[in-house]
Order: structure tokens, then C-alpha cells, then sequence
């Protein structure tokens, strides 16, 4: 089934609801500080990661790379798109990852082929929402955003190697695809010593760790994106240490219309795009809205999303 409907009624009618729910849905802005502190005790006792580096089979059979590029968006940022046609497009897409919330599923649009994604910023919630059988029975796949932040309790940013492998585990056994994206920022929780980010995360091998028990692997590289050569030069290394880890897993790159930093421009991100859309399965496409999960975020600009969709022909 496609969607024909007219969506102009559906986006004032979700306008509270993408308000609400925008907090959740804004990683977007890697590293950026967080109003909200994460004051969950330490588990009281600890898993080993596991030694296997192969994700559950049925976990992967409904997306594959090689068959065209993977976008992964959320259901705010698809209806910010919309009514576009490109957004329409990606909205009905099944190599879309749509992050659409864990009950209710407002932000999936009708009829929509897109694989509904839970997201969680910290594996304590991601573990208590699954074995409590608290998602819809709609969502595929669920997200691990670690992240500098406080979002993520100190204990999981110390230790992302043992939490992205527990949460892999929860996500499997229970027939979920797993996504993993550690922030770079993490790098810097782990090793606060002064240097450069993008080593730090590639020498703590942060990627190997992530990739080896996911499903989809993403690299958040969009505070790069005004840097062409940097960009790419990290999204080619880690891609490479993702896929020497797991052979099958699908590597996505982090693209921002209006992270922290320098105000980026379509053609910036029609840049980074071209340099690595060989060495990458797919993108997730960011489109921030400042609040209290993205205090510095520059202002919400979907129309650079839009001019980047159309010049790569979605």
C-alpha cells in the first residue's frame, strides 16, 4: 500500500505531538549538554560482552545493503519533509528506518512500508521497555543512542563496549534488529585527556565494539560535514573497523541540516554524501529542533533536507 493521502490536515493535527516528542528524537546533536540528568542507579551486577561477533540471523532478513541507499530518519523529521514528494518517497520506503516512538506509532504514516524504530539513550530503559513487552507490536527494530550526555548514565558512557553487547543481547532475543550509534563524544568520557575526537574514538576502538554485535551500524559524523576530506577520511576508517568486526553489518554515516557548530548548507551535505556513498550502506538524516535534548542547535531547517533529497534524485 502507498501513500496518496493529503497530508497537510495529518501535520496540523500532529503538531502537538511532533512538540512533545522532539526531545527524544534529536540526536542529531551529538555531545551537546542536556538539562535532564539520567540519576538511574549502576546495575549491581555485570555482563560480559559476548566473544561472538554475528548478529541474530532473523534480525537482519527484512534489510540488506547493496539493493540502494538505507535512510533512517524519525517520524518528527519525515513530517517536518512532508508533503514533499521526496519525503513521501522515503515514508513508504522499506529500506527507510523510521523513528516513530515505542507505543501508539502516531508518526508512522499510513500504510507506510518503512521499518519502525524505538529509540533509547540508555540501555537500563531499552531493557526494562522490552522485557516488559512495553513497545508496539509494530516496531522491528530498536536504537542504542549512547552518548556523551546525560541522557545516557555515566556507567554506560565509561563502559560502551559492555552496554552496546547487553543491549544487543536484550534486542535479539527478542527478535528485534539492533542499531547501534555511540557518539564520538564518548571517546572523550572514556579518555579525557586533551586530543583530537575522531582518533581518540577510532584508537578505543568504539566502532569494532558497536559494529560486532549490530545489526546497523552508524557513525556520527555530521559535526564534520563542513569539512569534506575529514568527513570522509573518518567515515571511511570507522566503516572499515565496523566491517572488520561484523562483515555483515550495515554501515549508515550521521548527516545534520543544523547541528552545534558552523551553519552547514545543502551543498555541504550534497559533498559529504558524494565522498562516501560508496564506503557507506545509507545515511541518517537529522533534522534537530532546538530544545532541552539540542539547547545549542542552530534553528530547524528542513528545506536543506529537502534540496539534498531532490539533488540525489529521492
Amino acid at each position: 500500500m502507498h501513500i496518496t493521502a493529503d497530508y497537510s490536515g495529518q501535520r496540523r493535527e500532529l503538531l502537538p505531538l511532533i512538540l512533545l516528542t522532539m526531545t527524544i528524537l534529536s540526536a542529531g546533536c551529538s555531545g551537546a549538554s542536556h538539562d535532564r540528568a539520567a540519576a538511574q542507579p549502576a546495575p549491581t551486577t555485570t555482563q560480559s560482552a559476548p566473544t561472538t561477533t554475528q548478529p541474530a540471523p532473523a534480525a537482519i532478513t527484512s534489510l540488506s545493503p547493496g539493493d540502494g541507499p538505507i535512510w533512517m530518519l524519525s517520524g518528527v523529521a519525515l513530517h517536518l519533509l512532508l508533503p514533499d514528494p521526496a519525503a513521501v518517497r522515503l515514508g513508504d520506503s522499506g529500506r527507510t528506518l523510521l523513528i516513530v516512538g515505542r507505543q501508539k506509532l502516531d508518526l508512522l504514516p499510513p500504510g507506510s512500508k518503512a521499518i519502525p524504530v524505538a529509540t533509547f539513550t540508555s540501555f537500563g530503559d531499552l531493557n526494562s521497555a522490552i522485557s516488559n513487552d512495553r513497545l508496539d507490536s509494530r516496531i522491528k527494530a530498536v536504537l542504542y543512542d549512547n552518548e556523551g550526555w546525560s541522557l545516557t548514565p555515566k556507567y554506560e558512557r565509561l563502559r560502551p563496549a559492555e552496554f552496546e553487547a547487553r543491549a544487543a543481547a536484550v534486542a535479539h532475543a527478542h527478535g528485534y534488529m539492533f542499531i547501534s550509534t555511540p557518539a564520538v563524544n564518548l571517546a572523550n568520557v572514556v579518555d579525557p585527556t586533551p586530543g583530537r575526537v575522531f582518533p581518540k574514538f577510532l584508537s578505543q576502538g568504539i566502532a569494532r565494539d558497536a559494529a560486532s554485535v549490530a545489526d546497523v551500524f552508524e557513525i556520527q559524523a555530521q559535526g564534520a560535514q563542513t569539512n569534506t576530506q575529514l568527513y570522509a577520511d573518518f567515515v571511511t576508517r570507522a566503516a572499515e573497523q565496523a566491517r572488520q568486526a561484523n562483515p555483515h553489518v550495515i554501515v549508515l554515516a550521521g548527516l545534520s541540516t543544523n547541528p552545534n557548530g558552523p551553519e552547514v548548507t545543502a551543498d555541504d551535505l550534497f559533498n559529504v554524501v558524494n565522498a562516501t556513498r560508496s564506503v557507506v550502506d545509507g545515511y541518517w538524516l537529522n533534522i534537530p529542533i532546538p530544545g532541552p535534548s539540542c539547547p545549542n542547535c542552530r534553528p530547524t531547517r528542513p528545506d536543506i533536507a529537502i534540496d539534498l533529497l531532490h539533488r540525489l534524485g529521492i
